[in-house]
């Protein structure tokens, strides 16, 4: 008889990167993800496939958020990583609602400062986000005080469809250079085709650089860890929720 060989398994093939992907099929806090917030709640809903429903307090600046337990994730030479997810929200009152998705070395509620809605500084974080009174989504890096903010022509509400966000870090010498993306991968092989490919996030400029994708070059040096996560807060005293479909981290961990 010939010998027989082991296979060299999927995850073993693909070893070198480390993935975190969550449909929250089920949820178990302080686990991989830990809940948190200021009058908010995050509950895990029956039906949909998974979801982490988070509900704002009735008051303004009262939050829910989810995050990765731990901060397992800095920018460093030669460790790419990518941040994506899925949500849907509807406004309670208009266009009040406050958003950010993905990386904070800083709790996440505190990354728009209440009342104020000022950026979090110093930290890092590199992620998509919306205050109160905005309707378009904007693009976020931060390393320290260094800090730069891009709005986009990406449109917030779609009635209550879910959006897909994805935050590519790529790593170029002593810089990292920040990508944002909406939708998902490309279309699946089924009849009737599948969801659309992720496109660029453009800058919502009337010059010539709405023609280019909105990318962050900073300096790294002094990076801190950061975890992943989501959060909403109420921009008014109408209570906000959103509803967290899928969340994914990719970081390649041996360059």
């Amino acid at each position: 008889m010939g010998k027989n060989n082991l296979d060299v398994h999927d995850e073993l093939q693909k070893r070198r990167t480390a993935l975190v992907f969550d449909h929250f099929e089920s949820y178990v806090d302080a686990q991989l993800w830990t809940k948190g917030g200021d009058a908010g709640t995050v509950a895990n809903s029956d039906g949909d496939g998974g979801i982490l429903t988070m509900t704002t307090g009735a008051g303004a600046d009262q939050d829910a958020f989810v995050a990765t337990t731990r901060k397992n994730w800095t920018f460093l030479a030669g460790k790419p990583m990518t941040f994506q997810c899925g949500f849907r929200y509807s406004e309670a009152n208009t266009d009040q609602a406050c958003i950010f998705a993905g990386f904070c070395s800083g709790a996440f509620n505190t990354i728009l400062t209440d009342n104020t809605y000022v950026l979090l500084t110093p930290c890092s974080a590199a992620g998509i986000l919306k205050k109160p009174g905005e309707t378009k989504w904007s693009a976020f890096s931060s390393v320290g005080a260094v800090q730069k903010l891009t709005p986009s022509i990406s449109p917030c509400q779609q009635a209550g469809l879910i959006q897909e966000f994805i935050i590519e870090v790529a790593i170029v010498g002593l810089n990292i250079e920040v990508t944002f993306k909406q939708g998902g991968p490309g279309p699946v092989s089924v009849v009737g085709g599948g969801p659309a490919g992720p496109t660029y996030m453009y800058p919502d400029v009337t010059t010539m650089a709405r023609m280019q994708p909105i990318k962050h070059v900073i300096p790294f040096a002094g990076a801190l860890a950061m975890a992943a996560g989501v959060d909403i807060k109420a921009g008014s005293g109408s209570s906000e929720v959103l509803s967290l479909d899928y969340a994914a981290i990719e970081h390649l961990v041996m360059p």
